[in-house]
């Protein structure tokens, strides 16, 4: 049975929400063929579209909305949730100490396993960790959406003595020893568990239709940016092994557990590069060479490089590598053209997306016989269609003597039931008379048929001539 398209459904709901309440123009749906669908050109489609439209009841698209929002937040939530606890589960049961990690955690695992039993243990921090995502992505929505406060995550958090609350567990469960906080650091600190929360916050994007702009992409990336740059100048260039790296994260727990420090994002405001948006509009001088400025513009930044290089030989710190820049030449003279509509041509363009996209190609799947062949292979006759087939076979051969033993058992007891009835020497008597009746006397003379021919070809020859002579002069 094909998976229902839950998206494609809110998309529709929405747009039909947005056309009741006529706020079309604010909205953007996230599939290019909603509004192709309802704006359609075609007689017959349109006016389909029409009637559609018209037959709608807000209090009725409404409900339905709100329903099908909670039904795919829930299952968003509940596949998270799912995917932390058998994760946590699985790093805490196969954990082992190596060499190169500082510290050893068996004793802590121990210790849990005494007081809440692993199971018990990821049930909780995967829990309150989905309470504390699905919260962050949905604050973006103020003021919060009326089915989500009713909702169970909505009161757990609102709840602080709440046995999955995210500060609760946080103060009471994971700080309550010492090394709990850097365990679960450790685990958290792996590419599989950075990859499900990033999968969880697009998709949660995607059905809260956020859309990040390219200048908030940006400056994010000039504060990661910023960020490594005063770690590199502070002399920080150890190598980071995996005791260090869960004290590392488990600071940076602690902070999100807080509210967001906006002092911290005042001290990078420097750091960040200005976009599109901020540079004022200049007017360019069409008799200027563009070619001769950009020389000049190198020279300029010739001369900054070596007055720094001169302070840092002052200074005494060893100086930094050159960095070489090969910039192309105006080949073309200026472009005064905007970005943005070859972006939009792009976006449309199928080919295009499919190079953009960093998802890799989806892989075809083995063919049965391919299959059958691996599992053969790896299970023997254990193989599952193996055990298939002879199941199949001996009930056919089952079948098929159970049959044949029902045929002779019917064939002998109507011989006894004839026997019974009929004596011995009547049945040998009537086989012999029939035999006495089937043998048939030899003919020896012919056949009418021919004594009948013969003597019309005897009269013929014995007729006489009665016909006339006829004489030519």
């Amino acid at each position: 049975m094909p998976k229902e398209n839950l998206i494609f459904k809110l998309d529709n709901l929405e747009y039909q929400y947005n056309y009741l309440k006529g706020t079309l123009d604010s909205f953007q749906p996230r599939l290019s063929s909603t509004s192709k669908a309802y704006n359609a050109k075609g007689k017959k489609s349109s006016k389909k579209m029409t009637k559609l439209l018209g037959e709608l009841r807000l209090e009725n698209v409404e409900s339905e909305l709100n329903d099908l929002r909670l039904e795919i937040f829930q299952k968003k939530v509940y596949h998270l949730d799912m995917k932390l606890r058998q994760y946590l589960e699985k790093q805490l049961s196969q954990y082992k100490f190596s060499k190169k990690s500082k510290r050893d955690f068996n004793p802590v695992i121990e210790n849990l396993n005494q007081e809440y039993g692993l199971e018990n243990f990821a049930a909780l921090v995967s829990k309150s960790k989905a309470v504390k995502l699905s919260l962050s992505r949905m604050r973006l929505l103020q003021p919060l959406p009326q089915w989500f406060t009713e909702h169970e995550f909505c009161r757990i958090h609102n709840d602080k003595k709440h046995k999955y609350n995210p500060s609760r567990v946080w103060n009471e469960v994971i700080l309550k020893s010492d090394g709990r906080n850097q365990l679960l650091s450790l685990f958290m600190n792996s590419d599989k568990y950075k990859d499900l929360i990033a999968r969880f916050n697009s998709s949660m994007n995607m059905f809260l239709g956020i859309r990040k702009d390219k200048k908030k992409i940006a400056n994010e990336n000039s504060i990661e940016n910023a960020r490594k740059q005063a770690l590199t100048e502070s002399g920080r260039r150890e190598k980071i092994d995996p005791g260090e790296e869960a004290d590392q994260s488990s600071e940076s727990d602690q902070e999100d557990e807080d509210e967001f420090d906006e002092d911290l994002l005042k001290e990078y405001d420097n750091m960040l590069v200005g976009s599109e948006d901020d540079e004022g509009h200049v007017e360019l001088d069409p008799s200027g060479d563009y070619n001769a400025k950009t020389d000049d513009e190198l020279s300029d930044n010739e001369a900054e490089l070596e007055d720094e290089e001169e302070n840092i030989n002052n200074s005494g710190h060893p100086p930094k590598k050159k960095l070489k820049y090969e910039l192309p030449e105006l080949m073309g003279g200026y472009y005064s053209g905007e970005d943005s509509v070859i972006e939009e041509e792009l976006e449309n363009d199928k080919v295009a997306k499919e190079q953009i996209s960093l998802k890799g190609q989806r892989k075809n799947r083995r063919g049965q016989r391919a299959r059958r062949k691996i599992w053969e292979q790896k299970f023997g006759t254990k193989a599952n269609h193996i055990v298939k087939e002879r199941k199949l076979f001996a009930e056919k051969r089952e079948k098929k003597q159970r049959e044949y033993e029902e045929r002779v058992a019917k064939r002998s007891a109507k011989a006894a039931a004839i026997a019974a009835v009929v004596p011995p020497n009547a049945v040998e008597q009537q086989h012999r008379s029939s035999s006495n009746l089937k043998k048939a006397k030899p003919s020896t003379g012919d056949h009418p048929s021919w004594i009948a021919k013969r003597e019309a070809e005897a009269k013929l020859k014995n007729a006489k001539f009665e016909g006339k002579k006829v004489k030519f002069d």
